[in-house]
């Protein structure tokens, strides 16, 4: 059984790519409840989102960039890492998976957690996921 999805795409990207880049994500999760996902674009340089992991509603902002350098959250292994995001669709996919992965561990909470971590929330959890799930995405492009 697929997780639903709510989509309110206000970005200049393609519907059905968004859909379909939310839907990647959500193949290397387990099945959810339904996801309320609203996209909108940022004439800054700022890409970033935020997550009810209770209510299970995701807000993606991505930036009219072409290209991004991003320094994931600095801790243990991703400590002095720097990733490129190379066009926008990249961005929404990096995006997409850190901040789904955050619903996740709301409706997960004994999974998704850093070993002796304190917090509900885990950014080691979220930032490796999304690497992963970026990773992924460029091998079957």
């Amino acid at each position: 059984m697929k997780t639903k999805i709510f989509l309110n795409n206000k970005s200049t990207l393609d519907r059905k790519t968004v859909r379909r880049i939310i839907r990647f994500v959500l193949e290397h999760l387990p099945v959810m409840r339904p996801l309320s996902v609203r996209v909108k674009d940022n004439r800054t340089t700022w890409v970033g989102g935020h997550a009810e992991p209770y209510s299970s509603a995701v807000l993606l902002t991505i930036p009219k960039l072409k290209r991004l350098r991003l320094r994931p959250y600095q801790y243990a292994h991703l400590k002095g890492k720097f990733y490129w995001l190379w066009n926008r669709i990249e961005m929404l996919v990096y995006l997409a998976a850190h901040e789904i992965r955050h619903v996740w561990q709301g409706q997960f909470p004994k999974a998704g957690r850093y070993p002796n971590g304190k917090g509900k929330f885990s950014e080691v959890d979220t930032e490796s996921f999304a690497i992963h799930i970026l990773r992924a995405w460029r091998k079957t492009q």
